[in-house]
């Protein structure tokens, strides 16, 4: 993803992307899971796994960490770019 990329909550919480690939895992779009220690994110286009994630008000961690200590997020939507000139999908 894009430098800022993140992912929006239901509650509105942001959720940081610091390092994510593709995956060769199939996900509808706007679909987030928890498979096997990863965590995916379904897009219009293809499937992330994030690698390191920023939660809100927190440090960076790898996503097992992330996981260990937190719910799979529920997506309101992801957004590219940096917040002011960022593109939101849903």
């Amino acid at each position: 993803p894009h430098v800022g990329a993140q992912l929006i909550t239901e509650s509105g919480d942001p959720l940081r992307v610091a390092v994510a690939r593709v995956s060769d895992e199939e996900l509808a779009a706007g679909s987030v899971v928890a498979l096997d220690g990863r965590l995916l994110v379904g897009t219009t286009e293809l499937t992330l796994e994030l690698l390191r994630v920023q939660p809100a008000g927190g440090k960076q961690m790898d996503v097992e960490s992330y996981l260990r200590g937190n719910d799979v997020p529920i997506l309101s939507h992801f957004v590219t770019g940096t917040p002011a000139g960022g593109r939101t999908h849903k």
